[in-house]
């Protein structure tokens, strides 16, 4: 048995009902899904920026540390200097003092 035009469109239209009825049901998860998706990634570019400038706060201190240990290196060499220096100053008045005894030792 022949379709009849009417039936064809009339099977037609009920299968564009049903695929409307089933989009529309899938519309909402969808915009569901998609506000999801808008909210993360609002909530990784607050992050994003919140690391990037921690970032700039850590290069800052990096920066501060290569200067300092610099001025630590040049500090450690003044003070080496200086302990050279005081033990020669020690070693001298110890021999000046030893020579002193020995001169007080000998005379009568």
């Amino acid at each position: 048995m022949p379709k009849t035009p009417e039936k064809s469109q009339a099977s037609l239209w009920s299968f564009f009902q049903k695929v409307m009825a089933v989009a529309s049901v899938l519309v909402v998860p969808l915009m569901a899904w998609v506000v999801r998706l808008e909210v993360t990634l609002a909530v990784h570019t607050t992050e994003i920026e919140r690391l990037k400038e921690d970032v700039s706060k850590v290069s800052k201190v990096e920066d501060n540390v290569n200067v300092n240990t610099v001025a630590l290196a040049g500090l450690t060499e003044k003070i080496d200097s200086a302990d050279e220096k005081m033990s020669t100053i020690i070693r001298y008045m110890r021999e000046s003092r030893d020579e002193r005894r020995n001169r007080d030792s000998n005379d009568p």
